[in-house]
C-alpha cells in the first residue's frame, strides 16, 4: 500500500485534519498528507479507507 483515499476525516502525521476523498501518502514522515503504515491499515480495515491500487475495478453492466 503506497496511498490511501479517505472515506471519512483523520489526522495525518503531522497532526493536521484531511477530510474524507483526500489521498494520503503512507509513510513515516511528519508531513502533511502523509499517515503511518499502521494507522493506513486500520482505517481501511474498518472502511474508514480504501487502498487504491488493491480495489477492484467495477465493471457497468448494460441493461435492456
Amino acid at each position: 500500500m503506497k496511498r490511501i483515499t479517505l472515506h471519512r476525516p483523520a489526522v495525518d502525521n503531522s497532526g493536521g485534519y484531511v477530510d474524507a476523498g483526500s489521498e494520503l501518502l503512507v509513510g513515516e514522515a511528519a508531513e502533511p498528507n502523509t499517515i503511518t503504515a499502521e494507522r493506513a491499515r486500520e482505517l481501511v480495515d474498518v472502511d474508514g479507507a480504501i487502498d487504491p491500487d488493491a480495489a477492484p475495478i467495477d465493471h457497468p453492466t448494460v441493461e435492456g
